[in-house]
């Protein structure tokens, strides 16, 4: 297009310090794919979190329940409705 060839390109590159459009472009895709897993990285971790509250959660309720039984046993046990 130029009538340059692709080396003579690659050495005025360099030798100018502009980057390439390969280079760009795979340095573009690296931080893509970088910040793709990273968000990902952060669902799985929330995920991971919110799953371990709602058991905690359920284990409260659980807890709680059970004890509320307990005070209905001992209140009917002394006449109490």
């Amino acid at each position: 297009m130029m009538n340059v060839s692709l080396d003579e390109f690659i050495d005025f590159c360099t030798m100018k310090g502009i980057e390439r459009p390969e280079k760009r472009i795979e340095a573009r895709d690296r931080m893509d794919k970088a910040k793709r897993d990273e968000e990902e990285r952060i669902l799985a971790e929330e995920a991971a979190w919110r799953s371990e509250q709602e058991k905690v959660l359920e284990e409260k309720r659980k807890d709680h329940e059970k004890a509320a039984q307990e005070r209905k046993k001992r209140l009917k046990k002394f006449g109490f409705k």
